[in-house]
């Protein structure tokens, strides 16, 4: 085959982890753009799971099944 494409039937599709991130941020994408609030709640959120992280906390809640 040419230089550039794919070599096997596998590297002609994409992975099923790539087609759920691409999905999921234009899915954020169009509730930041429809829902204003929606972008300061990701914030919000991104703030608490570093704050969580910095502390060496856990996610797990305490009593939750594992």
């Amino acid at each position: 085959m040419p230089d550039g494409q794919a070599n096997t039937i596998r590297d002609m599709f994409v992975s099923p982890d790539d087609i759920r991130t691409a999905f999921c941020a234009a899915l954020s994408a169009m509730y930041r753009a429809e829902v204003p609030l929606y972008g300061d709640l990701i914030e919000l959120v991104d703030q608490v799971n570093e704050e969580v992280r910095h502390n060496g906390g856990s996610w797990e809640v305490a009593g939750a099944p594992i």
